[in-house]
């Protein structure tokens, strides 16, 4: 009995060790709440099926002349692949990426570059269609939704490269639709406004519903669309306020005891400087070095609708360019006073502000101040409408026009001609 008590008593540390040493059994994962699960499944299914769409585009742009020798500068963008077929691929950007680009190239998920070709530019959507061909490498062709299905309200997810961030995802909300903001050619219209931060090198990426459908191709925050017009006045600001008599000071610098310079320099220097302006604003009219910081726009993002982008796309590819019709007339919206004024109920109505001479508008009888209430039968309630209405339309088609001019209605007949 004895021995059994010995026996117990030394075995009891090594219990006692063996107790210390087990690690506490592992606690089993937290369960996700189903809806939070459910919800982010969805969402990674959204962008696993979107990614094969997106490419990055690097653009090259030629800086100097001949007798500064050569420089290139390279700026990234983003794509979405519109169209796969046998050896040709065509990826749908904006058009700020590849114009003035001496060379473009894609760059694919997997790494490998292609060098593509610009097949055409269309500066009234700032659109643009490259193509290149793919080799052995595999594309996939993005699957376009109807971007009229969006409202104020509706979840999107946005796919870019942010400064070079290869196929970064954020999301967002529809904030509204057929926004009009400040463009190259003229105002972009029918946009959609999301929260879905826009940042360099986005721009050209792709906005998803909840289906999983393009919806839309980014184009810009609200500041950055009308950068181009800042640039403008900074230029401006600049010769303002350059030292000219500094200058004249230095030129005036004798060399083997004769003064060169001419008596009208500072004039020519001037005109110099118009001329480097003009060339500037022409070649880089979207700065992308701008950050939305500097530029002071959050949350206010842009994307060009994929109804419009499908079709400016596939005449791009078809014809290298868009037609479009032509009226010559300057717009803007009706204020409430003149509308009731006018009678007409709210939401409709677009008052002439300005007709151009010699132009379809004006042969056709439109007088400045006329309101224009429908074309072709249909309402017009906001300049995206008129757009659509007359820019679907092609050189020599002839359009019905109501207008209200005094209190009367009148229809006039305008045959479309070509800008």
């Amino acid at each position: 009995m004895k021995s059994w008590k010995v026996l117990v008593l030394a075995l009891a540390p090594f219990a006692a060790f063996r107790a210390q040493a087990d690690p506490p059994p592992a606690e089993q994962p937290h369960e996700r709440p189903p809806a939070i699960a459910q919800f982010e499944d969805g969402m990674l299914k959204l962008v696993d099926g979107a990614r094969p769409w997106l490419v990055q585009i690097a653009c090259h742009y030629k800086v100097g002349d001949q007798k500064e020798g050569d420089f290139y500068v390279a700026n990234e963008f983003s794509g979405v692949v519109f169209s796969v077929e046998n050896n040709s691929v065509c990826v749908v950007t904006v058009g700020s990426a590849v114009r003035g680009a001496r060379k473009v190239e894609v760059l694919a998920a997997d790494g490998n570059e292609f060098p593509a070709d610009t097949v055409g530019i269309d500066d009234v959507t700032n659109l643009a269609v490259v193509r290149f061909n793919p080799g052995e490498t595999k594309f996939t062709a993005a699957r376009f939704g109807d971007s009229d299905r969006a409202r104020p309200g509706s979840f999107v997810l946005a796919l870019g490269n942010p400064f070079g961030l290869n196929a970064s995802v954020s999301n967002g909300i529809v904030s509204g639709t057929k926004r009009t903001v400040g463009g190259f050619v003229q105002p972009y219209t029918g946009m959609l406004q999301v929260t879905a931060p826009v940042n360099p090198g986005d721009a050209g990426g792709l906005l998803l519903d909840s289906r999983g459908d393009v919806i839309g191709v980014l184009s810009s925050t609200f500041q950055r669309a009308a950068a181009y017009d800042q640039l403008e006045d900074a230029f401006d600001e600049f010769l303002s306020g350059f030292d000219w008599e500094e200058l004249i000071k230095k030129a005036k610098q004798p060399k083997d005891g004769e003064t060169l310079m001419p008596k009208d320099f500072k004039e020519l220097v001037q005109k110099l400087m118009e001329e480097r302006k003009k060339t500037l604003l022409k070649h880089r009219r979207d700065d992308s070095r701008l950050s939305v910081q500097q530029l002071g726009a959050e949350g206010i993002n842009f994307a060009i609708p994929s109804n419009l982008v499908q079709k400016v796309a596939n005449e791009l590819k078809a014809n290298g360019k868009v037609e479009r019709g032509y009226l010559g007339i300057r717009v803007m919206p009706l204020d409430s006073a003149l509308r009731k004024h006018l009678g007409l109920p709210p939401g409709r109505g677009l008052v002439v502000a300005s007709v151009e001479a010699g132009s379809p508008a004006a042969t056709a009888g439109l007088q400045q101040y006329d309101v224009i209430v429908q074309v072709e039968g249909k309402d017009v309630s906001d300049v995206t409408s008129l757009a659509d209405s007359i820019g679907g339309r092609k050189q020599g088609e002839t359009v019905t026009i109501k207008v209200r001019r005094g209190q009367q209605d009148e229809d006039l007949t305008a045959t479309l001609g070509k800008k």
